[in-house]
């Protein structure tokens, strides 16, 4: 039996094989790099096309200096600028009616009848209003804005149907003459001088009196009127 076994080369274990069909060989995995086994039966997903390294052929950037976002505040691109603002639209007296306007009759009457001279004493609400200072301390009122004020006061005047409902007070000494020209011109009420307390709030006395309109010319000095036109519900 040793001897069979050493000139065949065969044990036993091969012998008992004999008679039983042999099995197919797996087929052997091939060692080259292109190909593959499938796994599972997926679906070979599409390979992207490589980018060619030539100088012509560059992909385009989305980044682009020309397609560049504008960012708030500041823009880095050359073509795009950072959105402006809107202008204000300012408002000029050219807008208005030409009857409105202020002509150079009109300013040269202003300054015939001094009404851009001040005084000496210079309160923090008037100096918008003030144009400069003369070198004996007086200060000169800016007729321009004086102009303004006038056609603001002749839209609230027109308002009012009756003139003699409208007074007009000045207890200034400066005020009472171009109180009382004002008044005569318009066919108001004026009272220069002292003003009587309760004129507008006591129904007693014989100079009671109910106007529709107060205009005075130094709120300082008229208190007295602007305080009862307050109690009353008097426009001034």
């Amino acid at each position: 039996m040793s001897q069979f076994q050493s000139k065949s080369g065969k044990g036993a274990s091969d012998f008992k094989s004999v008679g039983k069909p042999a099995k197919a060989a797996a087929p052997a995995p091939s060692k080259g790099k292109d190909v593959k086994p499938a796994k599972d039966a997926k679906p070979a997903k599409a390979a992207a096309p490589a980018p060619s390294k030539g100088k012509d052929s560059k992909p385009a950037k989305s980044a682009g200096k020309d397609f560049k976002p504008a960012k708030a505040g500041k823009g880095k691109g050359k073509d795009v600028k950072p959105a402006t603002p809107a202008p204000v639209k300012v408002v000029r007296a050219s807008q208005f009616p030409a009857v409105l306007n202020a002509q150079e009759d009109d300013m040269q009457k202003m300054l015939a009848c001094q009404t851009h001279i001040g005084t000496r004493n210079l309160e923090v609400s008037m100096e918008p209003y003030v144009w400069k200072r003369r070198s004996d301390g007086v200060h000169i009122i800016n007729i321009g804005k004086t102009w303004e004020k006038i056609q603001l006061a002749a839209r609230a005047i027109v308002a009012v149907e009756n003139p003699s409902d409208i007074v007009v007070v000045s207890a200034r000494p400066y005020g009472q003459r171009a109180v009382l020209k004002f008044a005569t011109a318009i066919g108001a009420h004026a009272i220069s001088g002292r003003f009587t307390p309760g004129t507008f709030t006591n129904q007693i006395q014989a100079k009671f009196m109910e106007p529709r309109l107060l205009i005075v010319t130094d709120p300082r000095l008229d208190h007295q009127p602007l305080r009862e036109a307050s109690y009353v519900n008097i426009p001034s």
